[in-house]
């Protein structure tokens, strides 16, 4: 019988066996998000073991006894969710978004592997070779690898729980066995060491009774006690490491921070110091630049100790001892209250935004309950953080820099070297450990399913899905202005913004030169610090297709976003500067073989463009250039949040307008190359194909068109996916899309495949969309693809930021707030019929440009 126990809007609950249960209805949510945080994290690994608890992590994906074979994902998948694990040094937690109507079948997929998880031999291997590619794409193959974790607690702590690598050695990982797994998951996956939580539109007491019917009656079993993790630093500890193919020294220095649970206030005044000291030399110009945050993972991740890591990139003329010096200058400043008000203040508005933010992205709070649940038994804190840090003050802040002033360190210090040097053993570890592994004299079990409670289960059937409803809001053109698209979403006084701006036909001629003015006019602007300044965000990207302003600011100073961003965009003085540097800025976009693809593409189709802007062909100055990319009337602008609609147009238009009304002439350019474009770069191991052809706008909202595309090659089942599978090929990848291109919309199919096989995989992919015309679309298949697409589209709602991106797409290319919100049903209602024939246009026997990129034979 379970045991209750209501606080806040949470109720909480505790099965017979042990299991803590969390549940919160969110009214309007169109999917739910189910966690299970174990107890068990690195620290809980044994002298010898390391890194088994993150390989447990994976296999707990391969199979339990009603979901064999991998059969986890199936309605993950199916609809469009998404489910992934984390390992941290007091918690391993598993996690699943999907749509409300799938929830039953995510707690039955979670308790099938709480009951009886498989392990077999098979499995064990592969998922060493998949943590193996995962090392050494984090660590082994990056630059500064394993900085600053997990190179760092060795510098911070003399005990194995706590100094060792997470990651673990995989020649010991290999001699592991299906027993060893067996023993792991007795010892370490009872019940009562687990958090259940879920969060969505549900209906607690009914969520309640689906728990219990499939978690109820799994055994209790006695939990291993918790690793004793007590300790602390008694003076500054150093460790160097050399690192091959770098250029400068990167330093990492971690103090102390208060126990997360005894001194909550204290761990809090030390959040506000490292949003204080975060961006240090971004904001002021000074080297050394410096990056600031509480926790490995981040801030109240994990009990104590719990680290303040200080990272910082030291120029190669400065040494990497400045770093310590001017932490402890900058301690010595802050630890006098006097004048330290603003900065205090700012600090906090920025850790108070960030906060809300996450409190109302679906998964982040459904994680962060149940991890506060099992790490501090607290897990309405999630709510209560931004009105707590609110009050620190800048007394706390000043008596806070006084002690880490004084507070014993590790320091770790990266520099360039001939070679990487080897991972610094552990304290206490076990050096050569033997074939059985310690001496535990496993056997060699070649599967081993651990017990089950009621036999064979039946996976439970989907429920009907829900439908798409978005909050209160208003949609129109603002006179020399933008497109206003204005939602209500008040769970937390935060406003989502974002500005698109197509970059007109100057623009699209040269992108790399927008980009390195983009980058220039932040360094003159500093629109990104000042936003900062007041808890906001504003930030400028280029992607070849649009200028992107992202960002966000608190309710009361969404004004002061707006002024800073017209401010911004009414810059000039550019033609001061030198081209060659401005575009040197964007030297970067060379290591992007898409984005080199579609700039390509732009100038051929404008070989010849016919406008009224610069109707000579001419170059345009900077500031013209400048002038046509920010021109507000072709934009589109999307506020989501704690907002009234009809206030906010009216402020855009006052803010920024202009005198002018109406956009600019509409150029639509017509292909005239249907040839293949070869383009040759030996840095890299890979080729990328680019088929493309042009859609007009009007045909882009066809709900028809959208599901030829995914069955073509736009989702997991797709045909094109399903033949990359068949052929096991590793590193083919091709997938089919529709998005915005130059002033209208084209249709494209994108492939990377291993070198020098670019030609027999071309013809793959053409007798593949061929075969949308000889072997049309079957019911079957249009109907997977429409129950994917259509549940996938909930996935809108997730979060006021998802919402504010998702908005902003639909709109820059010409559809409506109410177009998406209609789209799962629209869906839904098509006709196989129209499908079929919607592919035959878009794949089937049409000519499209080829564009190859990489090293290949023309």
């Amino acid at each position: 019988m379970a045991q209750t126990r209501k606080e806040s809007g949470l109720r909480r609950e505790t099965l017979s066996n042990g299991l803590r249960v969390l549940l919160e209805a969110l009214p309007g949510a169109p999917r739910a998000s189910v966690s299970v945080h174990y107890g068990v994290g690195f620290r809980a690994e044994e002298p010898g073991w390391q890194g088994f608890a993150h390989l447990f992590e994976h296999l707990m994906f391969r199979g339990s006894a009603n979901l064999p074979n991998g059969r986890f994902y199936d309605h993950v998948h199916r609809f469009g969710g998404y489910a992934n694990g984390t390992t941290h040094q007091d918690y391993t937690d598993y996690y699943q978004t999907v749509p409300l109507g799938a929830l039953e079948q995510a707690l039955f997929a979670e308790a099938d592997r709480m009951r009886a998880p498989t392990f077999t031999e098979e499995n064990l291997a592969e998922q060493l070779e998949g943590i193996e590619r995962e090392i050494d794409e984090a660590v082994t193959r990056r630059s500064y690898g394993g900085f600053p974790w997990p190179l760092l607690p060795a510098a911070m702590y003399r005990t194995f729980v706590n100094a060792h690598d997470g990651y673990g050695d995989l020649s010991r990982l290999r001699r592991s066995t299906v027993d060893d797994c067996a023993e792991f998951f007795e010892t370490h996956y009872s019940p009562s060491n687990a958090v259940l939580t879920v969060v969505g539109d549900i209906e607690p007491s009914r969520v309640l009774r689906l728990v219990e019917r499939h978690f109820g009656d799994i055994p209790a079993r006695p939990v291993a006690p918790p690793p004793c993790s007590s300790e602390r630093l008694d003076a500054d500890r150093w460790l160097s490491r050399n690192e091959s193919g770098v250029r400068a020294p990167a330093v990492a220095v971690g103090y102390p921070l208060p126990d997360p649970e005894r001194d909550r206030r204290g761990y809090l005044t030390h959040m506000v110091l490292a949003a204080m000291l975060d961006g240090y030399g971004r904001e002021t110009g000074h080297a050394p630049n410096i990056s600031a945050g509480c926790g490995f993972f981040g801030p109240l991740d994990a009990r104590d100790p719990d680290p303040l890591v200080v990272t910082a990139l030291v120029p190669p003329e400065v040494s990497p001892e400045s770093v310590p010096r001017v932490l402890e200058r900058q301690w010595e400043e802050w630890s006098r209250a006097d004048g330290l008000d603003e900065l205090v203040e700012r600090a906090v508005s920025s850790a108070v935004v960030r906060r809300h933010r996450i409190r109302t992205d679906l998964a982040a709070r459904c994680r962060e309950l149940g991890r506060s649940e099992l790490l501090f038994g607290a897990a309405e804190q999630v709510d209560e953080l931004p009105e707590q840090l609110a009050t620190i003050t800048s007394s706390e802040v000043a008596h806070a820099a006084r002690a880490l002033r004084a507070a014993p360190r590790g320091i770790l210090v990266v520099e360039p070297g001939e070679q990487r040097d080897e991972f610094p053993a552990a304290p206490g570890d076990v050096a050569g450990a033997s074939a059985d592994w310690l001496g535990r004299g496993r056997s060699r079990t070649t599967v081993r399913t651990m017990a089950t409670a009621g036999g064979v289960r039946e996976f439970p059937a989907c429920a009907e899905q829900p439908e798409l409803r978005l909050g209160e809001r208003r949609d129109e053109m603002v006179y020399g202005g933008p497109r206003v698209v204005a939602i209500v979403d008040d769970r937390v006084p935060v406003v989502e913004l974002r500005l698109r701006l197509p970059l007109g036909l100057p623009g699209w001629r040269d992108t790399s030169l927008v980009e390195g003015l983009v980058g220039l006019l932040e360094e003159r602007v500093r629109a990104g610090a000042r936003a900062r300044a007041f808890g906001g965000e504003l930030v400028f990207s280029v992607d070849g297709q649009w200028l992107d302003v992202e960002g966000h600011a608190p309710t009361e100073r969404v004004d002061a976003w707006l002024s800073l961003l017209h401010e911004a965009l009414s810059t000039r003085g550019f033609d001061g500067y030198d081209e060659t540097s401005v575009r040197r800025r964007a030297d970067f976009l060379r290591h992007q073989p898409d984005r080199m693809l579609d700039d390509l593409l732009r100038r051929r189709w404008l070989e010849e463009p016919c406008c009224e802007e610069f109707p000579d062909g001419t170059s345009p100055t900077l500031d013209a250039l400048f002038d046509s990319v920010t021109d507000l009337r072709d934009g589109v602008l999307i506020a989501v949040g704690d907002l009234d609609p009809e206030t906010f147009r009216e402020r855009v238009e006052e803010v920024l307008a202009s005198d002018t009304a109406g956009g600019r002439r509409v150029v639509r350019p017509v292909p005239s190359v249907n040839g293949p474009v070869t383009v040759s770069d030996h840095e890299h191991d890979e080729e990328h194909v680019l088929l493309c052809r042009p859609e007009s706008v009007e045909e882009s909202s066809s709900p028809a068109r959208y599901l030829a595309t995914a069955v073509a090659g736009g989702y997991f089942r797709s045909r094109l996916a399903a033949r990359s599978i068949r052929h096991g090929r590793e590193g083919y990848r091709v997938f089919a899309g529709r998005d915005a291109f130059l002033d209208g919309a084209r249709v494209y199919v994108r492939a990377t495949l291993p070198r020098g096989r670019v030609a027999e995989a071309l013809a793959e992919i053409r007798a593949e969309l061929s075969g949308l015309s000889t072997d049309p679309p079957s019911e079957s298949e249009v109907g997977r693809a429409r129950e994917f697409c259509a549940a996938q589209m909930l996935g809108v709602a997730d979060s006021p930021a998802t919402l504010a991106d998702m908005v902003r797409g639909a709109v820059a290319m010409g559809g409506s707030v109410d177009w998406l919100e209609r789209l799962p049903v629209l869906l839904n209602e098509t006709a196989t019929a129209e499908v079929v024939a919607a592919a035959e246009q878009l794949f089937a026997g049409r000519s499209s440009m080829n564009l190859l990129f990489g090293d290949v034979d023309p």
